[in-house]
């Protein structure tokens, strides 16, 4: 899979798991989840992370195995954050 546009109406939505799609790059879609407190990305292809800038509400977050990620400042503005897994 590498296309999540249909997601991005599910604004009530809690829980994501995208792991190991390695053809998920543009992660755009998910920027209009707001009740997203769970993320799993795990084993994509994603590099980067802006869209989550807007995920205030975000508290775990796995990116582990993303090998095409390289800048993780999008993360420093968010503040709930009780887990993050970043493992190569």
């Amino acid at each position: 899979m590498s296309d999540i546009d249909a997601l991005s109406g599910l604004n009530a939505l809690e829980n994501l798991a995208l792991s190991n799609y390695r053809n998920l790059i543009d992660i755009s879609a998910l920027s209009g989840l707001k009740a997203l407190e769970s993320l799993d990305l795990h084993g994509t292809g994603v590099s980067d992370i802006s869209a989550l800038l807007s995920l205030k509400e975000l508290t775990k977050l796995n990116l582990s195995e993303n090998r095409n990620l390289t800048d993780i400042s999008a993360l420093s503005n968010l503040q709930k954050f009780t887990n993050i897994d970043l493992g190569s």
